[in-house]
């Protein structure tokens, strides 16, 4: 069993090293909304769900920015006479000419899973998500058959299917914002809300995953921000490989095993300073896990990350998976058609 971290942020600030707000060019528009929704706290957690209603019944789903695709529980579906779909495989990059509504990908896991069943896709008759309503939506049943008997929502919502938007996550005011793609250059007036500073952040989006480059003792390596674990994580090897970080070093506490059967053990290190482009944070505990899990393993309750195998070509595991406890810290904006992030302190 995993023990709740005793770590703590020794200095939390964010350093933001951007340059200050400057007047907006007046050639750039703000953003145009095209959908917008509530963002609910999960007690004990920096986590998030969303609002969804699914044929009329109200339901909370993670949102899980870091994974696809979009999944219910057995128990949720049932509840609901979700009939199954027909299974596909949908481009999450494909445009779709509706007003506002998005393709779920199927990902076919039984490969990556070491065989077993396929996996099942359900369809909802109607969706309502903020101030629109989506019909036709599918999701992937989940692999817990009924999250909201240990947990406070019922599925994971993911970035997958609305990567034809730019998405605004607003952690401070517990907003999350879907707007129409803009090409406009100048951070000041993307970042339409009162701000000072503003971090650029070189991102890229592939596998419907938002991913940076993150600076931690001279050494860049790949990140990806992910909204469904509350801590951010490191793979075992890249700890070992970059930084020495071995089972019997004494800066790694042990933090159990993961809650999958395998035995695998989790680690955490405390780092002195993680820095992406204008964006520092100093202390920050980092848990530590075995790069050898499977699919099935990264949903494990001490993370919450559904970070993919490492040895699956088709989707890779990145280094480092930025949780909610750095990013409820922050206001992020990102732009997938211009591969920037644009983020700025929350609230």
């Amino acid at each position: 069993m995993i023990k709740p971290s005793s770590a703590a942020f020794l200095a939390t600030a964010a350093l933001w090293a951007a340059s200050p707000a400057a007047a907006q060019n007046a050639a750039c528009a703000a953003p145009a909304f095209a959908n917008r929704a509530k963002l609910n706290p999960v007690a004990g957690s920096n986590l998030v769900t969303v609002p969804l209603t699914i044929n009329g019944a109200g339901k909370q789903f993670l949102l899980d920015v870091g994974s696809a695709p979009d999944e219910i529980s057995e128990a949720a579906a049932n509840e609901l006479h979700l009939p199954r779909a027909d299974r596909r495989t949908t481009d999450p990059n494909a445009q779709n000419t509706a007003a506002f509504r998005f393709e779920v990908p199927v990902v076919d896991v039984r490969r990556a899973a070491g065989g077993g069943p396929a996996p099942v896709q359900v369809s909802a008759d109607a969706v309502s998500l903020g101030e629109v309503t989506l019909p036709g939506l599918k999701f992937l049943i989940s692999g817990d058959r009924d999250l909201s008997k240990t947990r406070p929502y019922d599925g994971r919502l993911t970035a997958a299917g609305f990567r034809r938007y730019d998405l605004e996550m607003d952690f401070g005011a517990g907003r999350i914002a879907f707007l129409a793609a803009t090409g406009c250059a100048d951070a000041n007036a993307i970042v339409y809300w009162p701000h000072t500073v503003v971090a650029v952040i070189p991102m890229t989006s592939a596998f419907a995953k938002i991913s940076v480059p993150v600076t931690i003792d001279g050494h860049t390596i790949d990140a990806v921000i992910d909204t469904g674990s509350d801590r951010t994580v490191m793979r075992r090897a890249v700890a070992e490989r970059l930084f020495g970080l071995k089972a019997d070093t004494p800066q790694m506490m042990p933090e159990g095993d993961l809650r999958d059967g395998t035995g695998a053990k989790v680690y955490s290190h405390t780092f002195p300073r993680i820095a992406f482009e204008g964006v520092a944070v100093s202390n920050l505990p980092v848990l530590i896990e075995e790069s050898s899990m499977i699919r099935k393993a990264r949903k494990a309750s001490v993370t919450g990350s559904r970070l993919q195998a490492a040895d699956d070509p088709g989707d890779p595991i990145p280094d480092l998976a930025l949780g909610m406890n750095v990013l409820h810290r922050m206001h992020i904006y990102a732009a997938f058609g211009q591969g920037k992030l644009y983020v700025t302190p929350a609230g």
